[in-house]
């Protein structure tokens, strides 16, 4: 799972919280502890994310039928099992209908829904999903022309390929034969960690 209070809320949501913890102290009048009272509140924060939204996003745990190296694996499970240390080497993944993920990420982002990163326990779409951690925050940025293979344009910007293929847990072969076929329309650059191409 994510960081447990790395979990961020929303100033709407923090306010009441913190005002139910040091008001339950007060009329207990039990000298809790600043440990106590964060066990509290962090219980409570859990209680109001099972009201919350549920945004699922799946990753591949083996390559594709259609890549050369179909069947191995893609390492991206054990990667997002690091995601916060330096030892994680894929920070985002890209998705088609970007208007739909910027939409979804500005829910995120407002407290109003989680993002649950899952795998296929199995065969994709015929068997469980297994959760590797949720997330409070993402970012998503717009890769648009994602048919140029010269460089990639986000948010205004010319990246290399390599440099995108590398933060998407890929070597560049791998990432060019994942997407050899490219659509047109822009696609969306989503997130896991705060860096971002656009700065």
């Amino acid at each position: 799972m994510a960081n447990g209070f790395e979990a961020r809320c929303t100033a709407q949501t923090q306010q009441p919280l913190l005002f139910i913890t040091v008001w339950l102290c007060t009329v207990k009048r039990s000298v809790w502890g600043i440990g106590s009272v964060t066990h509290l509140y962090r219980f409570i924060n859990e209680k109001l994310k099972l009201k919350m939204k549920t945004f699922v996003l799946t990753v591949s745990k083996q390559f594709p039928k259609t890549h050369k190296k179909a069947g191995q694996s893609t390492g991206f499970v054990e990667n997002i099992t690091r995601l916060f240390s330096p030892e994680c080497n894929k920070t985002h993944t890209i998705r088609s209908n970007f208007d739909l993920w910027s939409k979804r990420a500005k829910q995120i982002n407002e407290g109003k829904a989680v993002l649950s990163i899952r795998y296929w326990s199995a065969i994709p779409y015929r068997s469980k999903q297994v959760e590797i951690c949720q997330l409070e925050k993402v970012g998503v940025e717009k890769l648009e022309h994602p048919d140029n293979f010269v460089f990639a344009t986000i948010e205004g910007k010319q990246i290399d390929w390599e440099i995108v293929a590398k933060n998407d847990g890929l070597s560049f072969e791998d990432f060019c034969e994942w997407f050899k076929s490219r659509q047109k329309e822009p696609m969306a650059v989503i997130h896991f960690t705060d860096f971002r191409y656009g700065g």
